[in-house]
C-alpha cells in the first residue's frame, strides 16, 4: 500500500514538472506580450481571447503530455497492474485544469472539451505503459 501512495504522489510531482517545463516551452514559441499582469484577470482573460490556436493547442498537448508522464512514473513504481493510481493523477490534473479555467476565463470551447475529457485517460495510458500492461 504505501508503495502505491509512495507511487501516486512521484508521479503527480512529475506531471506538475512536466506541465510547468511544457507551458514554459509553449511560451517560448508563443510568448506573452511583456507588459501583461498576471495578476490581472481582465489582462489574462483577454491575452486567452487572443491566442493563436497554435498556442492554445499547445498547452493542450503539455497537459496530456503531462497526464501520460505522470502516470507512466506511478505505473513504473508501483507494484500493481490496478490503475488506481492513474485515476487519482488524472483526476487530480483534471481538478487543477476546470480550476484554472474558471479562474481564467476566455479559453473556447473546444479547449474545455479536449481538457476536460483527456486528462484521465492520458494518465491511464501513461500508467498502463509504466505497468507494461496493454492499452487495448
Amino acid at each position: 500500500m504505501k508503495k502505491i501512495v509512495l507511487a501516486t504522489l512521484v508521479g503527480l510531482v512529475v506531471a506538475v514538472v512536466l506541465v510547468g517545463a511544457l507551458e514554459w516551452v509553449s511560451h517560448q514559441i508563443y510568448p506573452p506580450p511583456a507588459d501583461l499582469d498576471l495578476s490581472d484577470r481582465e489582462a489574462l482573460t483577454e491575452h486567452i481571447r487572443q491566442s493563436p490556436t497554435g498556442a492554445l493547442l499547445l498547452l493542450v498537448l503539455a497537459h496530456i503530455v503531462a497526464a501520460i508522464g505522470g502516470g507512466f512514473v506511478a505505473g513504473k513504481l508501483s507494484d500493481t497492474p490496478k490503475p488506481t493510481p492513474g485515476y487519482i493523477i488524472g483526476g487530480l490534473l483534471l481538478v487543477a485544469g476546470v480550476a484554472n479555467l474558471i479562474m481564467i476565463p476566455g479559453h473556447p470551447i473546444w479547449f474545455w472539451v479536449l481538457e476536460i475529457l483527456l486528462y484521465v485517460p492520458a494518465a491511464l495510458v501513461g500508467y498502463r505503459f509504466g505497468v507494461g500492461a496493454p492499452t487495448a
